[in-house]
């Protein structure tokens, strides 16, 4: 009767949890874009006690993905494959390929490779950057223990970042559409404003920063709802208003660092040129 009821209680572990997975696979050799992913969905039941890459990792296997990129289907903030996978209850899980498909033509042209790379990583981080919103800021709103003054010193100087890595995203697609191996340069996208930006949100971080340490040592409510709101996701609301100071705990790799750790205009033509 014993082994019955426990047969029973790991049943009901199994049937708990329940998602949709969208996988996003490149179809063609060419940098990853929404317009030349493959689209495939499953339902997929799972035990309640298994971490998010311990549910998925038969799927991994099964369509070959080297480099996955996982995201909240809701917010498209980067899921933490560590996490329990109970938290995404409901949920649907996007997965991409996160390995570069470099076109044919990045064969013996390392600008054009490397610049691929830079596009690559440029939607990645803009992609995450955009979720603290969703996941933070707007619910934040809502929280009586925060001000609108408080509100605004911690996220207002997200949407201008957001805006030139848009720009930045949409001149390297340009650039790339329209390459030629001997007179494209790259270089120039990265323009003054574009580092004046950064270099201001700097100035905003230090701020935001000491505010939201006030907030985590002195408002319980506070902490409690940001622990909530992040669920499965794999950042943190400190380590998502760090990303533009391209500082980050969690070792992830910046736009900036591809282009030789170097913020200067010619770095993404100087770093290809050294590889080459």
């Amino acid at each position: 009767m014993l082994g019955d009821t426990a047969s029973i209680q790991q049943r009901v572990s199994l049937l708990a949890l329940y998602l949709i997975l969208l996988l996003l696979l490149p179809s063609t050799s060419a940098v990853p874009a929404p317009s030349n992913l493959t689209r495939s969905s499953f339902q997929l039941i799972g035990d309640t006690k298994q971490t998010v890459q311990d549910l998925i990792s038969h799927v991994l296997l099964e369509f070959h993905v080297q480099e996955p990129v996982l995201r909240l289907g809701d917010s498209l903030a980067e899921a933490d494959p560590d996490a329990e996978a109970a938290l995404l209850e409901g949920e649907t899980l996007i997965v991409e390929e996160g390995r570069v498909q470099h076109h044919p033509r990045a064969e013996g042209d390392a600008r054009y490779r490397l610049t691929e790379t830079l596009l690559a990583a440029e939607r990645r981080y803009l992609t995450s950057v955009r979720a603290v919103e969703q996941i933070y800021g707007t619910p934040l709103r809502k929280l009586s223990s925060i001000s609108a003054e408080e509100h605004r010193q911690l996220f207002t100087g997200i949407q201008p970042v957001c805006s030139v890595s848009a720009m930045l995203v949409n001149k390297l697609e340009c650039a790339l559409a329209a390459w030629d191996k001997e007179e494209t340069r790259v270089g120039g996208l990265f323009s003054k404003q574009l580092l004046t930006q950064y270099e201001d949100y700097k100035e905003f971080y230090s701020r935001a920063r000491e505010l939201l340490r006030e907030k985590q040592t002195t408002d319980e409510e506070f902490v409690e709802f940001c622990k909530l709101r992040r669920g499965a996701a794999k950042h943190t609301l400190d380590t998502l208003l760090s990303l533009p100071t391209g500082v980050s705990e969690l070792g992830d790799t910046f736009p900036w660092e591809l282009a030789g750790h170097d913020r200067t205009e010619d770095a993404p033509d100087s770093a290809a040129a050294a590889a080459s």
